[in-house]
């Protein structure tokens, strides 16, 4: 039996594309619908540090969301998303990191704090 841990995966070329590809999806599907449910299945922990250990042994990242760090591009959704990586990563993740949440609606209301308005529209 194969004995995954997507820690060792993550932030790889497979989970740029994968989030790329999820942010085309729902931003084409919200004009033809006001509102829509996403679950995700297979969801991780949302929020890998790129110093662990066990990233840092295969060393994926470098070829997946590393080089979109300095990728520059004039289409929306690819700026949403670099956008929005860097938002995590420099506003949002210290106020995550080590937190515990009993329901989706304490973080809705954390990340809405963090972003000053009641949408989320600023950090992504």
């Amino acid at each position: 039996m194969l004995n995954y841990k997507h820690a060792y995966h993550a932030g790889n070329h497979a989970d740029v594309l994968k989030h790329v590809c999820l942010i085309y999806f729902i931003k084409s599907i919200k004009y033809s619908y006001n509102s829509i449910l996403y679950i995700d299945t297979h969801a991780g922990r949302g929020y890998y540090d790129m110093n662990n250990e066990y990233i840092q042994k295969n060393k994926e990242h470098q070829t997946g969301i590393e080089k979109m760090f300095s990728f520059t591009t004039n289409d929306p959704y690819l700026r949403f998303y670099l956008k929005t990586i860097n938002n995590i990563n420099n506003t949002i993740s210290e106020s995550l990191i080590g937190s515990n949440f009993d329901s989706s609606a304490e973080l809705d209301a954390l990340l809405i704090q963090l972003d000053g308005t009641t949408n989320k529209s600023k950090l992504g």
